[in-house]
């Protein structure tokens, strides 16, 4: 799979069509950068439509009105809503030995059953799952701006995730189903090809029935980029590979000094550690 500073000869091509259709409706962001940094944002939606320009144009301006609509380039300018900062908590704690930043999260904790059918919660979860991205393009663009001179283009984000003794009830039940879906929609839609991998660690055996439900929401390619690890040891191996100990707290298998709760359980044996969609 190519990383998004490996431009083919091809997709140089479309990125030239695409910016000359699109070129008027770009937000200010956008054509403020140098055409490299461009090149690298125009190719993700043809990349994201197997390089069809007609469906990478559509995808785009639909997203581009979706931003509008949402006020995506002022969220982050805002105070999270008191319930998601309690409940669904996440954390940038550096950059992968690529360079890449990384993301952690608790997704064991994060129960959309909680969200019920609040009227503000609902209508907050919208504001979330934005606000959850629009984190992570900060962070990729942070760490693409650092960068060291000669270094790669830093255009993806690799993600962590404790899933350990994941809510079983949260897979049966239809409303937090259709929250897990809407945020896997939310990326496919308006954030494509921004993760390098994500690994889910301390995977319960019953932990492939969220995969599944994905699989009609998330493209093939990007489950291809999702890992599970049953266990802490088998994680810690592949790790040092990946991203220095020294970033991550013990919850995650690192040896970072930070005060974080650990998840409940034994390690459940039972998923082999493969791309999901393998």
């Amino acid at each position: 799979m190519l990383c998004l500073d490996e431009i083919t000869p091809e997709e140089r091509e479309l990125i030239i069509q695409l910016r000359e259709r699109v070129r008027n409706e770009l937000p200010a962001p956008e054509l403020s950068k140098s055409e490299e940094d461009q090149d690298l944002f125009l190719v993700r939606w043809i990349r994201a439509r197997d390089n069809n320009l007609d469906k990478a144009t559509a995808m785009l301006r639909n997203s581009l009105n979706w931003r509008k609509v949402h006020n995506a380039d002022k969220v982050l300018e805002t105070e999270r809503h008191p319930f998601y900062a309690m409940n669904y908590k996440y954390s940038f704690p550096g950059l992968d030995k690529f360079g890449r930043p990384v993301a952690i999260l608790p997704m064991n904790e994060w129960d959309a059953r909680k969200i019920g059918t609040d009227p503000e919660l609902l209508k907050e979860y919208d504001v979330f799952c934005t606000r959850f991205f629009e984190e992570m393009m900060d962070n990729i663009q942070k760490a693409h701006v650092n960068r060291g001179n000669g270094h790669p283009p830093i255009t993806q984000i690799f993600i962590i995730s404790d899933v350990k003794n994941y809510p079983y009830g949260q897979l049966l039940n239809f409303s937090a189903v259709k929250k897990l879906l809407q945020g896997a929609g939310t990326y496919e839609a308006h954030y494509p090809e921004i993760l390098f991998k994500v690994i889910y660690i301390n995977c319960p055996s019953y932990f492939g029935m969220f995969l599944n439900l994905l699989k009609p929401i998330v493209a093939t390619k990007t489950l291809g980029k999702f890992y599970c690890y049953p266990s802490m040891e088998e994680w810690k191996k592949d790790m040092v590979d990946m991203v220095d100990p020294a970033i991550l707290p013990e919850r995650y298998g690192g040896t970072a000094d930070v005060n974080s709760e650990n998840g409940k359980g034994d390690d459940i044996n039972t998923i082999l550690k493969k791309p999901v969609a393998s």
